[in-house]
């Protein structure tokens, strides 16, 4: 069995019944022979042309030649034919060339000089595919090819003669005339085309020459193929023009040829449609007869025939009072019931008497007709208010009712309320989503976090009833805009001074922004109200607003580093703004040297992680964010406003010369400060009174204020305290009342009688008798009139005492010995409490801290084990600075680093313990302490708390005996 490559056998079922039931097996063999694949080229040319007298070589007529697919060994020839073999002095011959990577066909040929006319050519490519080289032979001939060559002379003129007449019937489609136009010469074989002229006469007929043909393509080999538009008959005279590429050629009358074209009239086309394929009619007034003048319409039809119009269904008739009626012109007339939301189709068609065949008819196509009743939509309205606000970060929102509309009268409810809401502001940011509107009016949008402004947003309403026969569909107000404010939300970037004593007061400036301006409240004010603001919670008092970036207000009593908030009430709208653990309210400052770094520091207590309450503070110490050279030695709080001395230089990368000023933000050196160290800082009316180890104060711009050891700051200059110069260093100073006290080791210029301490009354300095002659003050108390001095001296005035003693403002008492330097002296009630560097005082073992009381020293339990140097007493409670880390002999509570509490029991319960000071223990030793809410100075059977305000520590009770 054979089976052509690429084949497919088939019929295995039948071939297998031919064989017989008697068949059991046998071996079938198979053989596939190889199909000769057709050879197939691109033909390039239609039509050419060539000069008489002249010999042509490789005129290219094809491209692409192949044998077939993969045969690329077959040899291929050309097998051709060709009219007016008379043309040429010899045969014209079709050669295969290779030309680059392709396979051509070029033809070679020579006319004589007598030519004039066309050559067909016919031409089809062969392979040798044969059937004794394994190939099947059927398939071994291309598709045939036609090209036309225009022979003429070389400078002969344009020439072409046309058929003067056709006659054809109407309406016979397209036809094909071959030889219309011949003897078609043109000059120089130049391009050129046939074209129907626009100019005629029409000698019969009802129909214009205009829109005579559907189709009128002359091609330039003489051959016409035509159309005449549907039902067109009569007899026209025509011209055909020939048309040069080259528009600069002479074109003469012999180029326009006529010609006359009957068409007999025969049976039209009746292609029926209406006019238009709906009518719809209102329903209010559905019940008035219809008329629409000749609305079916049969195209190309001239002049009135005798038609008639039939109505072959009428899906609704219930839908008609009357008709419908067609007239012969195909106007239509009907009257519809009223209160008949229907529609009805129409099936329309048209018939008249044939010309061609007596006694029939000619039938129209069925036209289809939809006559529907409708009701008019009614435009909706809407409303939706003029602005709208919400704050910053509020989020998604969701405002129901937000737009007011109706979709119509009530038949129009079941609409569906369609908004198109649109936007613009200058920022693109303000929103994650769009603002939107669904179709229940709730106004949706979700803004951006941290995104504040204002955007006009325009809304326009649609509903779905649609515009048909004059209806409206969009809101009759038009385009509807509002503003939509975002409020920026209060921010507080710094609060100034950032610390203040505990009991409030402190007077604070919030810097920051959106507090209150025309753009953070959509109105012009020189006053803003509505402002409010809590620190931890609790109002701030006398707020007052200053300008959009600025508020102040007075602190409240508090405790910690709470956060402060802002709060701004506008109509509805809230807003607030926080800065975290905004302020600080402070009972003791802390300062010392900070071993760890090589620095000093400056702290405050209680802490943020320990504030206990307003009554009971917390025992604890927190770090300030400030970084001296050397130690801080001296400091005095006048209110939020902290004063700092000691034996540095510089305050993190600035020259600040020992002394400056903090208020939990700035740090700011006091003019130019002092070329030595700072020992002691006490307020003394309106004057910072400076004391320590130095020559000079320096104002700046080269002026300098010579008082050695003692200064005063009035918180723009330097100047000196009175007029009289001291020799030495000042250590120690007190201020109480008109008295200013100051202690150390110096005398007064040019006198002997100011021994290391001195008094001024605000007019001049006083000796006490001649002060501790060669001694030196460290430390002064004061309680009333009495004055308690402590150092290393023997000598008070002519009075022997060691290193303590007593001035009762006439004179010296001595309060028995103390082994060592005393370095802090503090008052609380009738107890003097007394620390150094010291372990007895009379003839008691103390350790470092001990108080005195009628004439006697005791123990403050059993002491510490190391220095102290400050001592502070706020309320009932000692607070305890130095380098000491435990108390002696306290077992588990022992661990007591740098700082402690000692607090009297006023209810007469337990014996008062030392209670560790936290956070100490990673800075270092305690140099020196104040109170921030003002230091007790109280006397013998005075109340330590005062009665008539809240006090800290303890309630208004008589201090108790020991």
């Amino acid at each position: 069995m054979q089976i052509d490559d690429g084949g497919t056998f088939e019929g295995g079922a039948q071939w297998l019944a031919s064989v017989g039931a008697e068949w059991q097996s046998d071996l079938i063999e198979f053989s596939v022979r190889r199909a000769n694949r057709v050879p197939t080229f691109v033909p390039t040319i239609n039509e050419t042309f060539a000069f008489s007298g002249r010999t042509y070589d490789n005129v290219t007529f094809a491209i692409h030649l192949s044998a077939g697919t993969n045969e690329p060994n077959q040899a291929i020839v050309w097998d051709y034919s060709y009219t007016n073999p008379e043309f040429f002095d010899a045969q014209p011959i079709l050669h295969i060339v290779e030309r680059g990577d392709d396979v051509i066909g070029v033809l070679n040929f020579s006319t004589f000089r007598s030519a004039l006319g066309s050559v067909v050519f016919n031409v089809t490519l062969v392979d040798d595919g044969r059937e004794d080289g394994g190939f099947v032979a059927e398939e071994e001939v291309s598709r045939q090819h036609t090209f036309r060559l225009f022979v003429q002379p070389e400078v002969a003129p344009a020439e072409f003669s046309i058929l003067p007449f056709l006659e054809i019937s109407q309406n016979v489609g397209q036809r094909t005339i071959a030889d219309f136009a011949f003897n078609i010469l043109s000059p120089q074989a130049q391009d050129f085309e046939f074209v129907l002229s626009p100019v005629g006469e029409v000698l019969e007929g009802p129909w214009e020459i205009e829109g005579l043909f559907e189709r009128f393509d002359l091609s330039r080999s003489g051959v016409l193929v035509f159309e005449t538009n549907p039902n067109r008959y009569g007899r026209f005279a025509l011209q055909v023009e020939m048309v040069f590429a080259d528009a600069t050629l002479e074109q003469d009358n012999h180029l326009l040829r006529e010609f006359t074209i009957n068409i007999i009239q025969g049976d039209p086309i009746l292609n029926l449609h209406p006019s238009r394929p709906v009518v719809q009619i209102e329903e209010s007034v559905a019940d008035i007869p219809q008329t629409l003048p000749q609305f079916f319409v049969i195209d190309n039809i001239r002049g009135l025939q005798d038609r008639t119009f039939f109505i072959l269904d009428i899906s609704e008739p219930g839908l008609f009072a009357s008709g419908p009626l067609i007239e012969n012109d195909g106007t239509l007339t009907f009257t519809l019931l009223k209160d008949r939301l229907l529609s009805s189709q129409l099936v329309v068609q048209c018939r008249q008497p044939s010309i061609a065949v007596e006694g029939t008819l000619v039938v129209s196509n069925n036209a289809s007709l939809e006559i529907s009743i409708f009701d008019r939509n009614d435009a909706p309205t809407l409303s939706i208010p003029s602005s709208f606000s919400v704050v910053e970060n509020s989020g998604q929102q969701s405002v129901a009712g937000f737009a007011d509309f109706s979709l119509g009268p009530v038949d129009e409810q079941w609409q569906t309320a369609q908004f198109t809401v649109t936007f613009t502001s200058q920022s693109s940011r303000l929103f994650v989503l769009p603002p939107r509107i669904d179709s229940s009016g709730t106004f949706h949008f979700t803004t951006a976090d941290n995104e504040h402004g204002s955007a006009t947003i325009t809304v326009r309403l649609r509903d779905d009833g649609g515009t048909a026969n004059g209806g409206l569909d969009q809101n009759v107000e038009g385009p509807l805009s509002f503003e939509l404010k975002i409020y920026p939300l209060p921010r507080i970037l710094e609060v100034v001074p950032r610390v203040g004593p505990m009991q409030g007061g402190s007077l604070i400036t919030l810097q920051g922004s959106y507090f209150g301006s025309t753009y953070s409240r959509c109105f012009e004010s020189d006053v803003y109200d509505g402002i409010s603001v809590t620190i931890g919670g609790r109002e701030c008092s006398n707020v007052r607003y200053v300008s959009d970036s600025e508020i102040q207000c007075l602190t409240p009593s508090g405790t910690g580093s709470p956060d402060i908030v802002v709060s701004i009430e506008q109509g509805p709208l809230s807003r607030s703004g926080m800065m975290s653990e905004g302020f600080s309210f402070v009972l003791i400052y802390y300062a010392g040297f900070q071993g760890g770094l090589g620095g000093g520091y400056l702290g405050f207590g209680p802490s943020e992680d320990d504030p206990g309450n307003f009554t009971n503070p917390g025992s604890s110490f927190q770090l300030a964010e400030t970084l001296f050279s050397k130690s801080v030695d001296t400091i005095a709080a006048q209110g939020e406003r902290i004063f700092v001395g000691g034996s540095f230089a510089g305050f993190g990368e600035s020259d600040v010369n020992f002394v400056v000023s903090w208020d939990g933000v700035r740090t700011e050196p006091l003019a130019e400060g002092l070329d030595g160290a700072v020992k002691t800082l006490t307020l003394y009316g309106d004057m910072l009174v400076v004391g320590g180890s130095f020559q000079k104060a320096f104002q700046g711009r080269g002026s300098v204020v010579r008082s050695p050891g003692l200064v005063g700051w009035n918180g723009t200059h330097w100047s000196t305290v009175g007029q009289s110069m001291w020799d030495g260093s000042v250590y120690s100073s007190i201020a109480t009342g008109s008295k200013l006290y100051i202690g150390g080791q110096f005398r007064m210029a040019r006198s002997s009688d100011y021994g290391g301490l001195a008094m001024f009354d605000g007019v001049q300095w006083h000796s006490l008798q001649g002060g501790v002659g060669n001694g030196r003050v460290n430390a002064i108390a004061t309680a009333l009139e009495d004055v308690y001095v402590g150092g290393s001296f023997v000598r008070a005035g002519g009075v022997a005492v060691q290193n303590i003693a007593q001035w009762d403002g006439r004179q010296w008492h001595a309060m028995g010995d103390v082994n060592g330097d005393v370095y802090a002296i503090a008052v609380l009630g009738e107890f003097v409490f007394v620390g150094g560097d010291f372990s007895a005082a009379g003839e008691q073992e103390v350790n470092h801290v001990a108080y005195y009381q009628q004439g006697r020293w005791y123990p403050l339990r059993s002491g510490l084990d190391g220095p102290v140097y400050s001592l502070v007493s706020v309320g009932s409670c000692l607070y305890i600075g130095g380098s000491f880390l435990a108390a002696v002999g306290e077992g588990s509570a022992a661990g007591i680093n740098y700082g402690a509490r000692w607090c009297v029991d006023l209810a007469g319960g337990e014996e008062p313990q030392f209670e560790p000071v936290s956070g100490l223990t990673s800075v270092g030793p305690v140099r020196t302490m104040a109170s921030a809410v003002g230091q007790s100075v109280t006397g013998f059977d005075e109340e330590v708390c005062p009665s008539d305000q809240a006090a800290i520590h303890c309630e208004p009770t008589p201090l108790m005996m020991l």
